[in-house]
């Protein structure tokens, strides 16, 4: 994989003080009826990577035109036992449902291409958008 010249290593401790305050998100309460442009989230061999796409799934309140699912390289058969799951999971609220490789070359270039076409559509300044990434701490 080549490296980004272009990118810049920031710690959290120099940003920390510009961050937004830190508000716990309701699903159940917060989701409800919100249509959004786009549902990113990533395809993994946790059930973790399940969790938010199933929940929304299972609520059937939200939508999203589009849901683009991250695809990494490294443990490709076993993300892909998990598979099936997103997908449905996604395709209950989405339009749309398509993978994109996150550790290629193009994913930033791919991601911005994404981000500006919707804004460009649909003449925004500012692109909000949903992330379901499910971290765990040790």
């Amino acid at each position: 994989m080549t490296t980004l010249s272009n990118l810049k290593r920031v710690e959290v401790i120099d940003i920390l003080q510009d961050l937004p305050e830190i508000h716990a998100l309701n699903i159940a309460h917060d989701m409800a009826g919100k249509k959004d442009d786009l549902f990113l989230t990533a395809i993994g061999f946790e059930d973790r990577c399940l969790w938010i796409p199933e929940f929304l799934a299972d609520e059937n309140k939200y939508k999203a035109k589009s849901g683009i699912y991250f695809e990494y390289g490294t443990n490709q058969s076993d993300n892909e036992l998990n598979k099936p799951r997103l997908l449905k999971a996604v395709k209950s609220f989405a339009i749309k449902a398509r993978p994109m490789p996150c550790d290629s070359d193009d994913f930033v270039s791919d991601l911005r291409e994404l981000f500006s076409a919707i804004c460009t559509k649909k003449n925004l300044r500012r692109l909000h958008l949903i992330l379901a990434y499910a971290l765990q701490s040790y």
